[in-house]
């Protein structure tokens, strides 16, 4: 499979810092790794000898490094100096240490920070623990995520020095966002880890206002973690659109989507130079995300005979398989793919830029449709919390806000939850292909009242699904599952009943743009019967672009309700 790309509409949500309790990067480019000065905005004076020779106390401390294989409750007394204060509305919450060794964040557990800046050496007594919002907590249980790595300190935080002192470079990695994006927590939880990330540093203000870190490559960002709105980082507006070493932290982890919350601590005077060989390694990656790692069908893929985010370039590609081929016909070069019998082959792209040739070699397993024992959709509403299950049907959309897939049988639509721990991208899955999943049933959106009665008994959906095999082949959309036509008005009527179904209806998805927020509704064609379409953003409902204000047949997905009585609604397809 590929590995799971994070496009930016999925970085938009902001939450409140998480502060409280509860190996080496490499990097993957010849981008260059000297260290550099540090920028005017990190002070001129050194930390090390300040540090070394604090007092004789100094040997009692504990490395920050410790940390990163620690238990909680472990105690630590600790020396560095603050890389950056994190600021909520009233001012600094927590803060990033840095010594030789590594980096941790500071919760300061009620003592009073008011006093301390960006700079000073200061040393903590506390002791190691995890948090992550009560909210979050249950996702974050179920994936085995403990939540941010921090000391609390349970002593006042003593001032050893008051200097604004340089930070210790020699903890402090060189890594890609791409590569932070890629890190799976499991093998390496890198909260509270600093690391001078190449990227191009960008500001948008909508729908969000966001400091954003691209990659060099252009493919792949994360945006700067805020409580308020972005106002700590305005330092940042001297350096935007300009292409720097920013010294990033990993502040927690997202754990419902795996995405990891990052905060800019400084910017380095110095300016990554991007090589040819550095333009050709991204272009091989642009190349690479072409394939999936598996296939289950005959398809043939059209593949690009040059790469069109750089100049110059031209690609060819052969195949190591005499039944999987690559073939040139009218101009263009297809990979054709025969499921006729199980084998693994790789694919070799070429590409020629200034020049010169870089070569890659992909391995790409052609897998029969296994027949598994599966369980209609329409069987899974009265499954008991907990129960494993196998479904089939077709890809129909990606849920907003997770990583989640509609998919359908022609007895229903049924909302599948998946496993982020399996590397897979269905971001770019095709519209109607065939997929197996394999989970177990989640009871969702149960509702109460004031009193406590519960009003709307929830529905069910797949949890933590693994995805066992798809075909990457578009089907038709399965108009057996259609319970009828219903006109907006109809729709906007309808009860609790009604969650999880599908229905036609005439009409068009509509864009509203205002000063605070951009978002999709479905509208009559006459305009006067509307209801909205559920999304965070509108980022979310591009695919819609094209089918803005046109009038057709749509199949109109009845999700969930947000409480007993307003339905939410998804676009699942439309009639050709």
């Amino acid at each position: 499979m590929k590995k799971l790309f994070k496009p930016l509409s999925l970085l938009l949500l902001s939450a409140s810092f998480l502060m409280g309790c509860a190996g080496e990067v490499k990097p993957s480019s010849s981008i260059s790794t000297s260290e550099e000065i540090v920028s005017s905005s990190e002070g001129t004076s050194s930390s090390e000898e300040i540090i070394a020779s604090s007092s004789e106390e100094v040997n009692k401390t504990n490395k920050l490094s410790e940390t990163y294989t620690a238990k909680d409750g472990d105690h630590f007394v600790v020396e560095g100096v603050i890389a950056y204060l994190l600021k909520g509305e009233s001012g600094p919450v927590s803060f990033y240490l840095v010594d030789k060794s590594g980096s941790t964040l500071i919760y300061p557990n009620h003592h009073d920070i008011s006093t301390l800046s960006n700079g000073m050496i200061v040393r903590v007594t506390g002791e190691l623990c995890h948090y992550q919002s009560s909210y979050e907590s249950s996702v974050g249980n179920e994936i085995g995520y403990h939540g941010a790595i921090q000391i609390k300190a349970t002593e006042d935080i003593e001032i050893v020095s008051s200097e604004r002192n340089n930070i210790p470079m020699d903890s402090i990695k060189t890594m890609r966002v791409k590569d932070i994006l890629d890190t799976d927590f499991r093998k390496n939880d890198i909260t509270s880890h600093l690391f001078k990330v190449p990227c191009t540093i960008k500001h948008v203000t909508e729908p969000n206002n966001l400091y954003i870190f691209e990659d060099l490559s252009k493919e792949q960002s994360m945006y700067g973690y805020s409580t308020i709105d972005s106002r700590d980082y305005t330092w940042l507006d001297s350096f935007v659109n300009e292409s720097r070493y920013v010294i990033i932290a990993i502040h927690s982890m997202r754990p419902k989507d795996e995405l990891w919350r990052v905060v800019p601590v400084s910017v380095k005077e110095f300016t990554p130079a991007l090589t040819d060989d550095d333009n050709a390694t991204f272009s091989l990656d642009r190349l690479e995300n072409q394939f999936l790692k598996q296939y289950s069908a005959s398809n043939s893929i059209e593949l690009l005979t040059a790469d069109p985010k750089l100049e110059g370039t031209s690609v060819t590609y052969s195949s190591s398989s005499t039944s999987q081929v690559i073939e040139v016909k009218d101009g263009k070069t297809y990979l054709k793919l025969n499921n006729s019998k199980e084998e693994t082959f790789k694919v070799t792209i070429t590409l020629s830029y200034k020049g010169k040739s870089y070569s890659r070699e992909v391995e790409i397993s052609i897998l029969g449709w296994v027949k598994y024992p599966t369980t209609k959709i329409s069987e899974l509403k009265s499954k008991s919390e907990g129960e494993e299950v196998t479904i089939e049907g077709y890809f129909l959309s990606n849920i907003p806000n997770v990583s989640g897939v509609n998919i359908a049988d022609d007895t229903g639509v049924f909302q599948v939850y998946y496993d982020g721990s399996t590397m897979i991208d269905l971001s770019t899955a095709v519209y109607g292909e065939k997929m197996t999943f394999k989970g177990k049933i989640k009871k969702d959106f149960i509702n109460k009242n004031k009193e406590g009665t519960i009003i709307y008994e929830g529905h069910n959906r797949l949890e933590q699904a693994a995805l066992l095999q798809h075909d990457s082949t578009k089907h038709s959309f399965p108009t057996n599952l259609i319970e009828g036509n219903k006109t907006i008005s109809e729709l906007s009527s309808l009860g609790l009943d009604s969650i999880t179904k599908v229905y036609k209806t005439h009409g068009h998805p509509s864009k509203v743009v205002s000063s605070f927020y951009t978002n999709y509704q479905f509208v009559s064609e006459d305009g006067t019967s509307k209801i909205p379409l559920y999304c965070a953003n509108a980022g979310q409902l591009a695919w819609l672009e094209p089918y803005n204000e046109v009038n057709k047949d749509y199949y109109i997905f009845i999700r969930d309700c947000k409480n007993a009585t307003s339905m939410r609604f998804e676009i699942v397809g439309f009639a050709e």
